[in-house]
């Protein structure tokens, strides 16, 4: 039995999962179409210009976020320091650019330069995913 999706916005039906795209103003399943037309009739809701801040998650704002404290970011960031330290051990192999970790509210970043090592601890930091296909038609703009 073939699963049919239907189109909250405009009511298209199709079978395929993968051509699903979500609204990020309303969360309603949209077909490719719509997306493509930019907005979502419902919310009007920009979906290929996201809006700043609107359009990005905010880690830490939901109920029952974790609130990291200082001392998990400090094995966080000793966590980072050891893998650049081990990896500094084989200077044949390539260094990687980044290191990433985190839970809850904070991301730390230990980000790798040819000459120094640079850490950064964000707290209730915002953060937008787009498909790779998307990069070259998507662009940023303020919020209305």
């Amino acid at each position: 039995m073939k699963c049919t999706y239907e189109c909250e916005s405009c009511g298209t039906k199709w079978d395929d999962p993968d051509e699903i795209k979500e609204c990020g103003g309303c969360d309603k399943d949209i077909c490719s179409c719509c997306s493509e037309n930019e907005s979502c009739e419902d919310c009007g809701y920009d979906i290929l210009d996201a809006r700043y801040p609107e359009g990005f998650y905010k880690f830490g704002e939901s109920e029952g976020a974790h609130k990291v404290s200082d001392s998990e970011v400090i094995k966080f960031l000793e966590q980072l320091r050891k893998h650049a330290a081990r990896e500094a051990e084989y200077p044949e192999h390539e260094r990687a650019e980044f290191y990433l970790t985190g839970t809850g509210d904070t991301c730390v970043i230990l980000l790798s330069y040819e000459d120094e090592y640079r850490f950064i601890v964000a707290k209730e930091y915002e953060e937008l995913t787009i498909e790779p296909g998307e990069i070259d038609t998507f662009s940023f703009k303020e919020e209305a």
